[in-house]
């Protein structure tokens, strides 16, 4: 795995900590992909829709405290102003984003 840290922009930041804290109660598993439910990861692809994001690839991640967003240039650039182009972290191409690369918002799960 390779793994960046980035710092989110203060205009994206309070709307990554709402996707945060609408999630945050969904114990027992009500995440897990298991046992999610289509509704959900429609009301999560509407939330990045809204942010210029989305998770066409990645959407399979998406779980209680990990939040995938394709892994492409333009969704960088939109979250973070100390992102690194793409090309120099790892060999893909900005417009075939893979399953294997993925931007996780990363939160505390209440578990």
């Amino acid at each position: 795995m390779i793994a960046t840290r980035l710092r989110p922009t203060p205009a994206i930041a309070a709307h990554l900590n709402a996707i945060v804290r609408k999630h945050y109660d969904a114990d027992a598993g009500f995440l897990h992909p298991d046992n999610l439910r289509a509704s959900q990861i429609v009301s999560y692809i509407e939330t990045l829709a809204r942010l210029g994001l989305d998770c066409d690839v990645s959407w399979r991640s998406l779980t209680e405290g990990a939040y995938p967003i394709d892994a492409t240039q333009k969704h960088l650039d939109l979250l973070t102003e100390e992102a690194l182009p793409l090309a120099e972290i790892a060999d893909w191409s900005d417009q075939e984003p893979r399953h294997n690369a993925v931007i996780l918002l990363l939160a505390w799960n209440s578990d």
